[in-house]
Protein backbone atom coordinates (compact mmCIF):
# COMPACT_ATOMS: atom_id res chain seq x y z
CA UNK A 1 0.00 0.00 0.00
CA UNK A 2 1.10 3.54 -0.99
CA UNK A 3 1.57 5.53 2.22
CA UNK A 4 -0.09 8.60 2.06
CA UNK A 5 1.86 11.94 2.37
CA UNK A 6 1.84 13.27 5.53
CA UNK A 7 3.49 17.06 6.84
CA UNK A 8 6.21 17.73 9.70
CA UNK A 9 4.71 14.66 11.07
CA UNK A 10 4.99 12.61 7.65
CA UNK A 11 3.98 15.09 5.32
CA UNK A 12 1.78 17.37 8.39
CA UNK A 13 -0.11 20.10 6.52
CA UNK A 14 -2.55 22.70 8.76
CA UNK A 15 -5.68 23.47 6.86
CA UNK A 16 -5.00 27.09 5.56
CA UNK A 17 -7.96 30.00 5.94
CA UNK A 18 -7.37 32.59 3.03
CA UNK A 19 -7.38 36.14 5.12
CA UNK A 20 -10.64 37.95 5.50
CA UNK A 21 -11.27 41.59 3.81
CA UNK A 22 -12.77 43.53 5.74
CA UNK A 23 -15.81 45.50 4.77
CA UNK A 24 -16.04 48.49 3.77
CA UNK A 25 -19.10 50.62 6.26
CA UNK A 26 -21.64 52.13 4.45
CA UNK A 27 -21.33 55.59 4.42
CA UNK A 28 -24.87 57.89 5.79
CA UNK A 29 -25.58 60.29 2.07
CA UNK A 30 -25.90 63.09 4.40
CA UNK A 31 -24.19 64.02 7.55
CA UNK A 32 -25.21 65.82 10.83
CA UNK A 33 -24.81 69.91 11.40
CA UNK A 34 -21.70 69.95 13.67
CA UNK A 35 -22.48 71.07 17.04
CA UNK A 36 -21.43 74.17 18.31
CA UNK A 37 -18.12 74.09 20.54
CA UNK A 38 -18.57 74.18 24.18
CA UNK A 39 -17.94 77.21 25.98
CA UNK A 40 -14.50 77.31 27.37
CA UNK A 41 -14.96 76.88 31.40
CA UNK A 42 -12.12 77.59 33.78
CA UNK A 43 -10.64 74.26 35.24
CA UNK A 44 -8.97 74.02 39.33
CA UNK A 45 -5.62 73.05 38.55
CA UNK A 46 -4.99 69.77 40.43
CA UNK A 47 -3.42 70.08 43.30
CA UNK A 48 0.61 69.19 43.80
CA UNK A 49 2.96 67.46 46.70
CA UNK A 50 4.39 70.66 46.98
CA UNK A 51 1.93 72.43 48.57
CA UNK A 52 2.20 73.13 52.20
CA UNK A 53 -0.75 70.51 53.43
CA UNK A 54 1.13 67.71 51.08
CA UNK A 55 3.85 68.21 52.00
CA UNK A 56 3.20 68.07 55.80
CA UNK A 57 1.42 64.33 55.18
CA UNK A 58 4.13 62.90 53.13
CA UNK A 59 6.56 64.21 56.08
CA UNK A 60 3.98 62.37 58.47
CA UNK A 61 4.01 59.27 56.03
CA UNK A 62 8.20 59.53 55.68
CA UNK A 63 8.06 59.45 59.82
CA UNK A 64 5.70 57.15 60.81
CA UNK A 65 7.29 54.22 58.20
CA UNK A 66 10.83 55.29 59.58
CA UNK A 67 9.95 55.05 63.24
CA UNK A 68 7.96 51.03 62.38
CA UNK A 69 11.15 50.33 60.32
CA UNK A 70 13.73 51.50 63.67
CA UNK A 71 11.22 49.55 65.77
CA UNK A 72 11.36 46.48 63.58
CA UNK A 73 14.97 47.05 63.65
CA UNK A 74 15.23 47.08 67.47
CA UNK A 75 13.08 43.97 67.22
CA UNK A 76 15.52 41.58 64.89
CA UNK A 77 18.40 43.03 66.70
CA UNK A 78 16.96 41.72 70.09
CA UNK A 79 16.30 38.32 68.71
CA UNK A 80 19.91 38.04 67.67
CA UNK A 81 21.07 39.06 70.77
CA UNK A 82 19.03 38.87 74.26
CA UNK A 83 18.88 35.23 75.82
CA UNK A 84 15.59 35.82 76.76
CA UNK A 85 13.95 36.44 73.61
CA UNK A 86 15.91 34.18 71.88
CA UNK A 87 14.86 31.30 74.58
CA UNK A 88 11.42 32.13 74.48
CA UNK A 89 11.09 31.89 70.82
CA UNK A 90 12.64 28.72 70.64
CA UNK A 91 10.36 27.51 73.22
CA UNK A 92 7.46 28.80 71.52
CA UNK A 93 8.04 26.98 68.58
CA UNK A 94 8.33 23.88 70.23
CA UNK A 95 5.77 24.12 72.35
CA UNK A 96 3.24 24.97 69.08
CA UNK A 97 5.09 22.13 67.36
CA UNK A 98 4.24 19.65 69.99
CA UNK A 99 0.54 20.83 70.30
CA UNK A 100 0.39 20.08 66.49
CA UNK A 101 1.92 16.61 66.27
CA UNK A 102 -0.31 15.62 69.93
CA UNK A 103 -3.51 16.45 68.01
CA UNK A 104 -4.07 19.71 69.57
CA UNK A 105 -4.13 23.34 68.05
CA UNK A 106 -2.67 26.84 68.87
CA UNK A 107 -5.40 29.09 70.60
CA UNK A 108 -4.79 32.88 70.46
CA UNK A 109 -6.10 35.17 72.78
CA UNK A 110 -6.52 39.19 72.87
CA UNK A 111 -8.23 42.08 72.87
CA UNK A 112 -8.75 45.59 71.01
CA UNK A 113 -5.98 45.93 68.71
CA UNK A 114 -4.08 43.14 70.29
CA UNK A 115 -6.95 41.07 69.29
CA UNK A 116 -7.26 41.31 66.06
CA UNK A 117 -3.27 40.63 65.60
CA UNK A 118 -4.13 37.55 67.03
CA UNK A 119 -6.88 37.24 64.42
CA UNK A 120 -4.03 37.70 61.53
CA UNK A 121 -1.35 35.65 63.32
CA UNK A 122 -4.58 32.76 63.64
CA UNK A 123 -4.92 33.34 59.58
CA UNK A 124 -1.46 32.80 58.69
CA UNK A 125 -0.82 29.61 60.92
CA UNK A 126 -3.81 28.16 59.58
CA UNK A 127 -2.48 28.76 55.69
CA UNK A 128 0.43 27.32 56.41
CA UNK A 129 -0.79 24.53 58.13
CA UNK A 130 -0.99 25.52 61.62
CA UNK A 131 -3.88 24.85 63.07
CA UNK A 132 -4.91 27.49 65.22
CA UNK A 133 -8.31 29.61 66.31
CA UNK A 134 -8.68 32.92 68.03
CA UNK A 135 -10.76 33.18 71.19
CA UNK A 136 -11.60 36.50 72.82
CA UNK A 137 -11.29 36.53 76.58
CA UNK A 138 -14.08 38.18 77.03
CA UNK A 139 -15.84 35.37 75.17
CA UNK A 140 -14.09 32.88 76.74
CA UNK A 141 -15.35 33.60 80.51
CA UNK A 142 -18.71 33.25 78.74
CA UNK A 143 -18.67 29.69 77.85
CA UNK A 144 -15.81 29.72 74.51
CA UNK A 145 -13.68 27.68 77.00
CA UNK A 146 -15.10 24.58 75.86
CA UNK A 147 -12.79 25.36 72.64
CA UNK A 148 -9.38 24.87 74.40
CA UNK A 149 -7.91 21.21 74.55
CA UNK A 150 -5.41 19.21 76.90
CA UNK A 151 -2.32 19.25 74.41
CA UNK A 152 -3.59 22.99 73.02
CA UNK A 153 -0.85 25.63 73.55
CA UNK A 154 -2.34 29.41 74.33
CA UNK A 155 -0.47 33.07 73.24
CA UNK A 156 -1.20 35.94 74.65
CA UNK A 157 -1.03 39.32 72.92
CA UNK A 158 -0.43 41.89 75.02
CA UNK A 159 1.19 45.10 74.54
CA UNK A 160 0.95 46.10 78.35
CA UNK A 161 1.07 42.83 80.02
CA UNK A 162 -1.56 43.45 82.20
CA UNK A 163 -4.75 43.69 80.20
CA UNK A 164 -7.35 42.93 83.14
CA UNK A 165 -9.62 40.74 80.73
CA UNK A 166 -6.47 38.21 80.35
CA UNK A 167 -5.81 38.11 84.09
CA UNK A 168 -9.37 37.26 84.80
CA UNK A 169 -8.94 34.95 82.09
CA UNK A 170 -5.43 33.21 83.27
CA UNK A 171 -6.73 31.27 86.31
CA UNK A 172 -9.55 29.67 84.21
CA UNK A 173 -6.77 28.15 81.39
CA UNK A 174 -6.11 24.58 81.48
CA UNK A 175 -2.82 24.06 83.51
CA UNK A 176 -2.12 21.19 80.89
CA UNK A 177 -1.80 23.57 78.36
CA UNK A 178 1.14 25.80 77.68
CA UNK A 179 1.38 29.67 78.09
CA UNK A 180 2.95 32.20 75.80
CA UNK A 181 2.40 35.35 76.69
CA UNK A 182 3.62 38.40 73.77
CA UNK A 183 4.24 41.36 75.28
CA UNK A 184 6.14 44.47 75.62
CA UNK A 185 7.83 43.43 79.06
CA UNK A 186 11.27 42.08 78.56
CA UNK A 187 11.68 39.95 81.14
CA UNK A 188 8.78 37.50 82.90
CA UNK A 189 9.24 39.70 86.17
CA UNK A 190 8.12 42.96 85.32
CA UNK A 191 4.70 41.55 83.84
CA UNK A 192 1.73 40.71 85.90
CA UNK A 193 0.67 38.25 83.14
CA UNK A 194 3.72 36.01 83.14
CA UNK A 195 4.59 36.36 86.98
CA UNK A 196 1.00 34.86 87.48
CA UNK A 197 1.57 31.50 86.14
CA UNK A 198 4.55 29.60 86.09
CA UNK A 199 6.82 28.44 83.32
CA UNK A 200 5.21 30.84 81.08
CA UNK A 201 6.96 31.38 78.33
CA UNK A 202 8.09 35.29 77.32
CA UNK A 203 7.78 36.62 73.80
CA UNK A 204 9.34 39.88 74.11
CA UNK A 205 8.12 43.02 71.59
CA UNK A 206 9.05 45.95 72.90
CA UNK A 207 9.21 49.16 70.72
CA UNK A 208 12.29 51.64 71.17
CA UNK A 209 10.46 54.76 72.31
CA UNK A 210 6.03 54.98 73.12
CA UNK A 211 4.28 56.07 70.67
CA UNK A 212 3.07 59.22 71.80
CA UNK A 213 6.49 60.04 71.90
CA UNK A 214 7.03 59.32 68.31
CA UNK A 215 3.55 60.71 67.31
CA UNK A 216 1.91 62.83 69.70
CA UNK A 217 -0.98 60.24 70.75
CA UNK A 218 -0.62 57.00 72.23
CA UNK A 219 -2.83 55.11 69.33
CA UNK A 220 -1.22 51.24 68.89
CA UNK A 221 0.93 51.69 65.51
CA UNK A 222 4.24 51.16 66.39
CA UNK A 223 3.49 48.54 69.08
CA UNK A 224 0.97 46.36 66.51
CA UNK A 225 3.39 46.46 64.06
CA UNK A 226 6.05 44.31 65.96
CA UNK A 227 3.79 42.27 67.69
CA UNK A 228 1.96 41.59 63.64
CA UNK A 229 6.14 41.08 62.52
CA UNK A 230 6.97 38.20 65.22
CA UNK A 231 3.97 36.44 65.16
CA UNK A 232 4.49 36.12 61.38
CA UNK A 233 7.97 34.92 62.25
CA UNK A 234 6.42 32.38 64.69
CA UNK A 235 4.20 30.89 61.48
CA UNK A 236 7.01 30.70 59.46
CA UNK A 237 9.35 29.11 61.59
CA UNK A 238 6.53 26.46 63.28
CA UNK A 239 5.64 25.58 59.63
CA UNK A 240 9.54 25.02 58.68
CA UNK A 241 9.41 22.99 61.77
CA UNK A 242 6.45 20.91 61.34
CA UNK A 243 6.24 20.40 57.92
CA UNK A 244 9.25 18.06 56.55
CA UNK A 245 8.25 15.74 54.63
CA UNK A 246 9.54 15.16 51.35
CA UNK A 247 6.79 16.99 48.58
CA UNK A 248 5.02 19.01 52.00
CA UNK A 249 7.49 21.52 52.92
CA UNK A 250 5.83 24.85 54.07
CA UNK A 251 5.49 25.81 50.25
CA UNK A 252 3.56 22.87 49.36
CA UNK A 253 0.91 23.03 52.15
CA UNK A 254 0.30 27.08 51.70
CA UNK A 255 -0.02 26.53 47.97
CA UNK A 256 -2.80 23.33 49.08
CA UNK A 257 -4.60 25.65 51.34
CA UNK A 258 -4.71 28.98 48.95
CA UNK A 259 -6.35 28.14 45.67
CA UNK A 260 -8.46 31.37 45.09
CA UNK A 261 -7.21 34.77 44.38
CA UNK A 262 -3.86 36.17 43.10
CA UNK A 263 -2.15 33.70 45.18
CA UNK A 264 -3.42 30.96 43.94
CA UNK A 265 -3.62 32.00 40.37
CA UNK A 266 0.28 32.63 40.67
CA UNK A 267 0.65 28.86 42.17
CA UNK A 268 -1.22 27.11 39.65
CA UNK A 269 0.55 25.64 36.87
CA UNK A 270 -0.45 26.76 33.52
CA UNK A 271 -1.45 23.64 31.83
CA UNK A 272 0.26 24.07 28.52
CA UNK A 273 -1.13 22.05 24.81
CA UNK A 274 -1.48 18.21 25.56
CA UNK A 275 1.64 16.16 23.96
CA UNK A 276 0.51 13.31 22.01
CA UNK A 277 2.83 10.73 23.93
CA UNK A 278 0.40 11.78 27.10
CA UNK A 279 -1.99 9.67 25.26
CA UNK A 280 0.52 6.78 23.73
CA UNK A 281 1.98 3.23 25.15
CA UNK A 282 4.90 2.99 25.48
CA UNK A 283 6.22 -0.01 23.21
CA UNK A 284 8.57 -1.38 26.16
CA UNK A 285 5.32 -1.45 28.36
CA UNK A 286 3.17 -3.38 26.44
CA UNK A 287 3.53 -7.17 28.19
CA UNK A 288 3.96 -10.01 25.56
CA UNK A 289 1.07 -12.36 24.71
CA UNK A 290 3.89 -15.43 25.03
CA UNK A 291 7.07 -16.38 26.20
CA UNK A 292 10.14 -16.42 23.91
CA UNK A 293 9.99 -16.34 20.55
CA UNK A 294 6.19 -15.74 18.39
CA UNK A 295 4.92 -19.00 16.77
CA UNK A 296 1.71 -20.23 15.25
CA UNK A 297 0.49 -21.61 18.30
CA UNK A 298 -0.16 -18.49 20.14
CA UNK A 299 -3.95 -17.99 20.67
CA UNK A 300 -6.27 -15.30 20.88
CA UNK A 301 -6.92 -16.60 24.82
CA UNK A 302 -3.39 -15.82 25.41
CA UNK A 303 -3.35 -12.49 23.66
CA UNK A 304 -6.46 -11.68 25.71
CA UNK A 305 -4.72 -12.50 28.99
CA UNK A 306 -1.72 -10.99 28.25
CA UNK A 307 -4.37 -7.28 27.46
CA UNK A 308 -5.54 -8.01 30.77
CA UNK A 309 -2.29 -7.82 32.85
CA UNK A 310 -1.69 -4.21 30.58
CA UNK A 311 -1.63 -1.28 31.97
CA UNK A 312 -3.49 0.30 28.73
CA UNK A 313 -5.00 -2.93 27.50
CA UNK A 314 -1.96 -2.87 24.37
CA UNK A 315 0.21 -5.89 23.70
CA UNK A 316 3.03 -6.67 21.60
CA UNK A 317 4.23 -9.81 20.17
CA UNK A 318 7.40 -8.84 19.11
CA UNK A 319 8.69 -4.86 18.94
CA UNK A 320 6.97 -4.51 15.27
CA UNK A 321 3.79 -6.57 16.40
CA UNK A 322 1.35 -5.57 18.58
CA UNK A 323 -2.69 -5.37 19.20
CA UNK A 324 -4.19 -2.59 19.83
CA UNK A 325 -6.93 -2.57 22.53
CA UNK A 326 -9.67 -1.81 20.33
CA UNK A 327 -9.08 -4.35 18.44
CA UNK A 328 -9.43 -6.89 21.34
CA UNK A 329 -12.30 -6.23 22.09
CA UNK A 330 -14.40 -6.69 19.24
CA UNK A 331 -13.34 -10.18 19.35
CA UNK A 332 -16.21 -13.02 20.03
CA UNK A 333 -15.88 -15.34 22.48
CA UNK A 334 -16.28 -17.97 20.49
CA UNK A 335 -12.36 -16.92 18.60
CA UNK A 336 -11.04 -17.67 21.89
CA UNK A 337 -9.13 -21.14 20.94
CA UNK A 338 -8.12 -20.01 17.36
CA UNK A 339 -4.53 -19.60 16.66
CA UNK A 340 -4.02 -15.43 16.69
CA UNK A 341 -2.69 -15.67 12.75
CA UNK A 342 -6.11 -16.55 11.55
CA UNK A 343 -8.12 -13.58 13.14
CA UNK A 344 -7.74 -11.39 9.83
CA UNK A 345 -6.96 -7.48 11.20
CA UNK A 346 -5.70 -8.16 14.79
CA UNK A 347 -2.37 -7.80 14.67
CA UNK A 348 -1.03 -4.06 13.46
CA UNK A 349 2.67 -4.84 12.29
CA UNK A 350 4.89 -1.93 11.81
CA UNK A 351 4.43 -1.39 7.97
CA UNK A 352 1.14 -0.20 8.62
CA UNK A 353 1.97 2.29 11.56
CA UNK A 354 1.64 5.70 10.38
CA UNK A 355 4.32 7.73 11.68
CA UNK A 356 4.37 11.56 13.75
CA UNK A 357 7.02 13.23 15.88
CA UNK A 358 6.43 12.20 19.43
CA UNK A 359 6.61 15.54 19.97
CA UNK A 360 3.35 16.61 18.21
CA UNK A 361 0.44 18.09 20.32
CA UNK A 362 -3.12 16.36 20.46
CA UNK A 363 -4.32 18.97 18.52
CA UNK A 364 -1.32 19.24 15.81
CA UNK A 365 -2.42 15.82 15.09
CA UNK A 366 -5.81 15.89 15.57
CA UNK A 367 -6.25 18.65 12.62
CA UNK A 368 -3.98 17.15 10.14
CA UNK A 369 -6.09 13.91 10.71
CA UNK A 370 -9.06 15.48 9.88
CA UNK A 371 -7.67 17.07 7.02
CA UNK A 372 -6.32 14.23 5.45
CA UNK A 373 -10.12 12.59 5.70
CA UNK A 374 -11.89 15.83 4.14
CA UNK A 375 -9.03 15.87 0.87
CA UNK A 376 -9.68 12.10 0.45
CA UNK A 377 -12.62 11.06 1.72
CA UNK A 378 -12.67 7.89 -0.57
CA UNK A 379 -9.53 6.69 0.70
CA UNK A 380 -10.46 7.42 4.41
CA UNK A 381 -10.13 3.68 5.66
CA UNK A 382 -7.31 3.18 4.11
CA UNK A 383 -5.16 6.33 5.15
CA UNK A 384 -6.44 7.61 8.59
CA UNK A 385 -9.74 5.48 9.10
CA UNK A 386 -10.97 3.86 12.09
CA UNK A 387 -8.57 1.45 13.58
CA UNK A 388 -5.32 3.22 12.44
CA UNK A 389 -2.37 2.84 14.50
CA UNK A 390 -0.24 5.74 15.32
CA UNK A 391 3.35 5.67 15.83
CA UNK A 392 5.39 8.06 17.60
CA UNK A 393 8.89 8.45 16.77
CA UNK A 394 12.06 10.15 18.47
CA UNK A 395 15.71 9.69 16.82
CA UNK A 396 14.29 8.00 13.90
CA UNK A 397 12.64 4.72 15.71
CA UNK A 398 9.42 4.26 17.14
CA UNK A 399 9.04 4.28 20.99
CA UNK A 400 5.25 4.70 21.49
CA UNK A 401 1.78 3.56 19.93
CA UNK A 402 -1.64 5.13 20.44
CA UNK A 403 -5.05 4.30 18.59
CA UNK A 404 -6.67 6.95 16.24
CA UNK A 405 -9.76 6.93 17.91
CA UNK A 406 -8.13 8.13 21.42
CA UNK A 407 -7.22 11.54 19.80
CA UNK A 408 -11.31 12.12 19.50
CA UNK A 409 -12.14 10.67 22.68
CA UNK A 410 -9.41 12.67 24.81
CA UNK A 411 -11.90 15.69 23.28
Amino acid sequence: MEEPALSPFSGYRMNQQQPLTPLSPSLPTSMPPVPEPIPTLPITPPSTEDEPENEAALATAVHVLSTEATALSCLSRLYQTDPVARGGFVKSVESVARSIGSGGKLVVVGTGKSGKIGEKVVATMNSLGVLSVFLHPIEALHGDLGVIRTHDTLLLITYSGRTPELLALLPHLPQTSQVIVLTAHTTLATSPLTRARANTILLPAPIHEPEETSFGVCAPTTSTTVALALGDALAIAIAQKIHVEEGRGPKEVFKSHHPGGAIGMKGAAVPGPKLINELATHISDMPRAYPGKFSDEVTILDCVLAAVRSPNGWMRLDDELAIPPRRIQRLSAGAMGQPINEIKGLIASADSWVTIPVQSTVEEVRNWVLGVRAQSPAKEQEMLGEGTVLGLVRDGRVEALVEVEELFEDG
